[in-house]
């Protein structure tokens, strides 16, 4: 079953189950897609972006038009320049009378920054931190542990350049229009044809006939068994 959303900041272009897990602050840009079992953690969403089933994400920044595959997890840091890797020294982990106050200061989480148009295939693991650029995809299976570039095909553990996805001049054009920045949904495009497509828009542009889409962002919060959303004015745009 839905849960339902906020009248006064009702938007029936998100759709999140009932099996959505939230935590810290989540804001997202409509429409935005979550399937089951998903887990968002001081979350920013894009507008046509989705979430596979079985994602964990904590700290991240996901851009636009950008497909996250089932099981796609961040992984968290452990201290590596001290006697321990065990979290103990900075955290509580256990009951009284083992839950000591830390002795330490350390973040195991960094931003982690997903761009636009960005395709992460099923069961990938993020080093949190990273920076995967616009257009990227990531194969299925891979262990990302280093930025990745824009436009660029990646995979493998750790993951490594496959091919670029476009030639130096196309991926020029296609970072220069940002085409995530506009409403295309239902658009009549040879969308399997880059440079038609790219000439298309690129006109369109020059001619004023496309103007940025700009939603305004949602705070989401669960209330019970109903995620709540209303409209957050301290938000900045994906």
């Amino acid at each position: 079953m839905l849960p339902s959303i906020e009248p006064k900041a009702s938007s029936p272009a998100l759709s999140l189950p009932a099996s959505t897990r939230l935590h810290g602050r989540v804001v997202v840009e409509s429409p935005f897609k979550v399937y089951d079992n998903v887990t968002l953690n001081d979350f920013e969403g894009g507008a046509f972006s989705y979430v596979s089933p079985g994602c964990s994400l904590h700290k991240v920044r996901l851009g636009r038009c950008s497909s996250i595959g089932d099981g796609v997890a961040i992984l968290s840091a452990h201290p590596t320049t001290g006697l321990t890797t065990s979290p103990f020294p900075y955290q509580r982990l256990f009951p009284a009378p083992f839950d000591a106050e830390p002795q330490l200061q350390f973040s195991n989480l960094a931003q982690t920054v997903i761009g636009h148009d960005v395709w992460i295939g099923s069961g990938v693991r993020i080093k949190s931190g990273v920076t995967i650029g616009n257009g990227a995809i990531i194969g299925a299976g891979s262990v990302v542990t280093r930025d990745v570039p824009p436009f660029t095909v990646m995979a493998g553990v750790p993951a490594r350049l496959v091919r670029p996805r476009f030639d130096a001049a196309t991926a020029m054009r296609v970072a220069s229009l940002a085409w995530w920045r506009f409403n295309l949904m239902g658009m009549p495009l040879p969308w399997d044809d880059v440079p038609a497509v790219l000439g298309l828009l690129e006109a369109q542009l020059a001619a004023g006939a496309l103007q940025p889409y700009a939603p305004v962002p949602l705070l989401l919060w669960r209330e019970g068994q109903n995620i709540m959303a209303r409209p957050n004015k301290f938000a900045t745009a994906i």
